[in-house]
């Protein structure tokens, strides 16, 4: 496949989710289009859905909510990958913009029980657990870039609710047995990640101290805990074994 096919379909495809929101197509009518334009057994990833839906949901303050539920219906019909969507995710560092932050955790804590790798190619298993690592990192300066948010503010609902979905993914991360197996292998196979995730962590818990400015007295000392305790168990799966 040539790059000049692929740049011309995809902004084909640019153009119709476009035509999708001002039209306020349903997601079947979407599925469809998008499923005609692509081609029969050609996934979305080919040609950036999952960045291309996320960059038109995202241009402003405020998420463009129809085009969120289309990204989650391609994930759901498989018109695109979880690891093409978290790393579409990854990309977003617009924390000056709560709404939309909240918008791409809501999607991801709705997506726990479903991400997974479909495809039986090992390399699309390892993509995944790239994919995680570097989703791993990102929420990890997402809730730095909370806390500093809520310890300014000290008073947003949207930057509290951001922050109680971060602290429940990264414990789905860190605990989970499914999860936490492929992040340890995305690690393993990105040893730059790991340094990334590292000083990440180590960012978070810089940022506790900044709890007490916001937290009431009774919520400050198990809050700080549980953080500090995902930490160490993000962090834990740099170490090996002990021996038997």
């Amino acid at each position: 496949m040539t790059q000049d096919r692929v740049s011309g379909k995809t902004g084909q495809l640019r153009s119709l989710l476009i035509r999708a929101w001002r039209e306020r197509w349903s997601a079947s009518q979407y599925g469809t289009q998008v499923k005609a334009l692509l081609g029969r057994g050609v996934s979305g990833d080919v040609y950036g859905l999952a960045d291309a839906l996320l960059t038109q949901a995202l241009t402003g303050p405020a998420p463009n909510q129809l085009l969120l539920s289309l990204l989650s219906h391609s994930l759901a019909t498989q018109l695109v990958s979880h690891s093409a969507t978290l790393l579409a995710i990854t990309k977003f560092t617009s924390y000056s913009r709560p709404h939309c932050t909240s918008a791409l955790l809501s999607l991801l804590v709705s997506q726990r029980r479903f991400t997974t790798c479909r495809s039986p190619r090992p390399d699309e298993c390892l993509s995944l657990a790239s994919a995680l690592a570097s989703l791993t990192t990102w929420l990890l300066h997402t809730t730095a870039s909370t806390l500093g948010r809520l310890a300014e503010l000290r008073d947003s609902s949207v930057d509290t609710a951001n922050l109680a979905s971060c602290r429940a993914l990264l414990a789905w991360l860190a605990r989970d047995p499914f999860i936490s197996c492929l992040l340890t292998v995305g690690r393993e196979d990105e040893a730059e990640a790991t340094g990334e995730l590292v000083a990440a962590c180590q960012l978070v818990s810089s940022s506790c101290s900044q709890l007490y400015t916001f937290l009431p007295e009774d919520q400050l000392a198990a809050t700080e805990q549980e953080l500090r305790t995902v930490l160490v168990d993000l962090q834990s799966h740099d170490q090996a074994p002990p021996p038997p």
